[in-house]
């Protein structure tokens, strides 16, 4: 799906003093929420080169972002006084989305449907907290609603570390919502939610999805986590399989595949899927950034083949990597922009090559 802003290209990997969401921009740019200091960084992780996005005004204790593939809209979860802040990708303009929300007690999970809206309307975002899933509709710019979508099966799940994946199964089938609390991997399709996963003996740390492609590959739940305690060559980075359906997997790992465990994933946190490169695992997002946290200062691991990865690069003294995320969306798109006010109204034009 092609970005409808341009920006330079280059791959960026964000570093900063207490990271706890990340996303990308476009052309493969990497966000990372630096929460202590209310902003937004990027870093390019081929020089290791800084740079401040966007900062203060709207921004207030970030704690997780994610990025509309079509348009390059950044949404932002706070934590403090819990909202949502829409920042335009060309101008970095911050708004409110709607007003007074409520997303539940401590929200800290965002995603973004993964389904492009109508061409007035914004994508539906999806908003994990403590116990509950939240679904935000945005009709319009500025205007958003919350529905309280279900409880989670166990009502002592917490919201701390939760991480949220949303698969589109196709046709007029409702969208899969995964959430990954820290011992559970839970699933939304109705309510009530179900536990599809329960980790043994573990804590889990990252959550992301590869979609289905027109070749039939993809289609994976991949996810870290910390089997034993750090550092240990049985904690990894790992996936599920989907093609086959949503049938809960067996517990312990019989149905799980491996990515990579041990050595610079001895420890891992966050992870980030991407699409720049292909890896011989038919379908999969390579490279894979892994925020290595039993390193001091974190470490960022670019996972480039199954089972082969490097140090893409160290964070500085004294951050807190505990977020990370990427996507890349095709460039050199066109966009037309309408602001009045307060209100900022994309009207979505279609290249003219018919790429879509």
């Amino acid at each position: 799906m092609p970005s409808r802003f341009g920006l330079p290209a280059s791959c960026l990997l964000l570093l900063l003093l207490a990271p706890l969401g990340a996303a990308a921009l476009q052309y493969g740019d990497v966000l990372v929420v630096d929460q202590l200091n209310n902003r937004i960084l990027r870093v390019d992780p081929n020089n290791g080169s800084v740079t401040e996005f966007t900062a203060g005004n709207l921004l207030s204790l970030p704690q997780s972002i994610a990025v509309d593939p079509d348009t390059g809209e950044i949404v932002v979860l706070q934590a403090n006084d819990p909202q949502l802040v829409s920042i335009d990708p060309a101008t970095r303009h911050q708004f409110a989305v709607g007003q007074s929300l409520l997303l539940g007690a401590q929200p800290t999970g965002l995603t973004m449907s993964p389904r492009a809206p109508s061409i007035f309307s914004s994508r539906v975002l999806f908003v994990s907290c403590a116990g509950s899933l939240f679904e935000v509709d945005r009709p319009f710019f500025g205007s958003a609603s919350t529905t309280n979508l279900s409880a989670y099966p166990s009502p002592n799940e917490s919201a701390v570390g939760n991480f949220v994946a949303a698969r589109d199964p196709g046709g007029p089938n409702p969208l899969d919502i995964f959430v990954a609390t820290s011992a559970k991997i839970l699933l939304y399709t109705s309510s009530p939610m179900t536990e599809y996963w329960t980790l043994p003996q573990t804590t889990l740390q990252g959550l992301g999805y590869d979609p289905l492609d027109q070749y039939g590959n993809g289609d994976r739940l991949f996810f870290s986590y910390q089997y034993v305690s750090c550092p240990s060559d049985f904690n990894g980075v790992f996936y599920f399989d989907l093609r086959n359906g949503l049938t809960p997997p067996q517990a312990g790992f019989g149905d799980v595949s491996v990515i990579q465990t041990g050595g610079n994933l001895a420890c891992p946190g966050s992870i980030a899927l991407s699409d720049l490169a292909t890896g011989s695992l038919a379908g999969a997002p390579f490279p894979i950034y892994v925020v290595d946290v039993g390193s001091i200062p974190p470490r960022i691991v670019e996972v480039t083949e199954p089972g082969v990865n490097h140090v893409a690069a160290t964070l500085p003294e004294g951050s807190n990597a505990t977020g990370l995320a990427v996507y890349t969306p095709e460039p050199h798109a066109d966009s037309l922009e309408l602001v009045a006010g307060s209100a900022l109204l994309v009207l979505r034009r279609r290249r003219s090559s018919g790429v879509h």
